[in-house]
């Protein structure tokens, strides 16, 4: 089980190069996890500082074709969950490419027909997508991808977090948002989104915000 610490926890990860910290920032936790099911070597990397939260995905499918990096500041976050969602395009071409290899085997010799087998397969497995996501104030909600064989690290990890930013006191600054951790559940998250978007339109005040944002967390 994960457990924030004074000192750094890398739990099966190492501080990604991506990561440049400024004065007084500090890293407390590293998490990695596997990317996806199929391509299982490549990794996602999960940073806590006393700052941000930084992430580190792979692009691509079956071949990495680069990386998405993520910093979310910590007093911008409003709510963490860990979903699991249908790619219904992935889903659809991986069943039309495994039928028609599966038809190329009664005519075709060759790896060709073998081939569509395997990347029909490898699309229709990876169709089940695992992301953490995480909504912070003011922006969109941030998708971080991990094999859904790691799911239940991820909502441990997410959980963690989540209870470490509302324990802390880094000392740079107050907390301004309260995180709320949620698993296939979108309620209290859209709830946060809406009432942060009327507040951003001035239709709600700063101290109104904060008040709803505590009954649905229930502090």
């Amino acid at each position: 089980m994960n457990k924030m610490m004074n000192q750094p926890e890398f739990d099966g990860g190492v501080v990604p190069s991506s990561l440049n910290l400024s004065d007084g920032e500090k890293v407390i936790s590293v998490h990695a996890f596997r990317y996806s099911i199929v391509s299982f070597w490549l990794k996602t990397i999960l940073v806590r500082t006393n700052r941000r939260i930084h992430s580190v995905q792979p692009t691509g499918l079956l071949i990495p074709v680069g990386k998405k990096i993520d910093d979310i500041p910590i007093e911008q976050i409003s709510a963490t969950r860990v979903e699991t969602a249908l790619n219904y395009r992935y889903g659809f071409c991986g069943l039309i490419l495994a039928i028609f290899g599966f038809g190329m085997m009664t005519e075709f010799t060759g790896p060709l027909p073998v081939l569509f087998l395997v990347v029909g397969a490898a699309l229709f497995i990876e169709s089940t997508e695992t992301f953490i996501q995480i909504g912070s104030t003011g922006t969109s909600m941030s998708k971080i991808k991990v094999s859904r064989l790691d799911k239940s690290d991820a909502e441990e990890t997410i959980s963690a977090i989540a209870t470490s930013l509302h324990k802390s006191d880094s000392g740079d600054s107050p907390m301004s948002a309260q995180n709320v951790v949620e698993s296939d559940s979108t309620s209290n998250l859209d709830e946060l989104e809406k009432l942060a978007s009327l507040r951003d339109k001035g239709i709600l005040t700063e101290d109104e915000f904060n008040s709803k944002k505590k009954e649905l967390l229930g502090l």
